[in-house]
């Protein structure tokens, strides 16, 4: 008995709203001046979303917020891919969920369920997190 193999279906690119992809670009853009600054040698922060901004600004403190990129990834359906990552990495599964998804993120895991089953093709590679 043998059962016909269909050929697999290449999965077609996902558009994005305007508005979802100005969020997209204000977040990278906010983690590239971070990045680029820490390179400079300045202050870089890491803060919950509830720290003034103002005050960061004043001290001329470049902040990240991944305690809301960690949400988006969580809401995403790949925490716990994410929290596994950083327990992997040491990381005791006693702290902050968030806080495992931001730190295995930082090591530079990416979620690795973004993966095409009909293809086998990655829809988001999982070293860059880019598509």
């Amino acid at each position: 008995m043998s059962e016909e193999v269909k050929a697999p279906v290449k999965a077609a690119k996902t558009e994005v709203s305007p508005g979802v992809q100005a969020l997209r670009d204000v977040v990278e853009n906010v983690y590239a001046e971070a990045r680029e600054a820490k390179k400079r040698g300045e202050l870089v922060g890491w803060s919950s979303s509830k720290f003034p901004c103002e005050l960061a600004e004043a001290f001329g403190l470049h902040v990240v917020y991944p305690e809301n990129q960690a949400a988006g990834i969580a809401a995403n359906r790949d925490g716990e891919v994410m929290c596994q990552a950083a327990e992997d990495l040491g990381f005791d599964n006693d702290i902050c969920g968030y806080a495992r998804i931001s730190l295995a993120y930082a090591a530079g895991k990416r979620a690795a369920k973004k993966l095409d089953a009909a293809t086998g093709e990655y829809v988001m590679d999982p070293n860059s997190g880019k598509p």
